[in-house]
């Protein structure tokens, strides 16, 4: 799911309300919103990905300075609806 121009202030509001504002790992001001929604899978170590697990939407917040990736529930910063568990 690409995120609108509207998600995207509406995502930095909400890191701004929570005082996320410079990268926890090197400080830099270089926080950037990736343009998508990813999803997580539960992965099981013998049988691989569960097909079955429910699936996690993220935001994801990238530094363009040290590489780090933050990962937010995309649900909980309500951009997403939960997801239902895979058939």
């Amino acid at each position: 799911m690409v995120l609108t121009s509207q998600q995207k202030f509406d995502i930095m509001a909400w890191c701004t309300e929570r005082s996320l504002k410079v990268c926890p790992v090197c400080s830099a001001n270089a926080l950037t919103i990736a343009d998508d929604v990813y999803t997580v899978l539960v992965y099981h170590p013998v049988t691989g990905v569960e097909k079955s697990a429910p699936a996690f939407p993220q935001v994801v917040i990238v530094c363009t300075n040290c590489a780090h990736i933050l990962n937010f529930s995309a649900t909980v910063m309500g951009i997403t609806q939960p997801l239902a568990p895979r058939p």
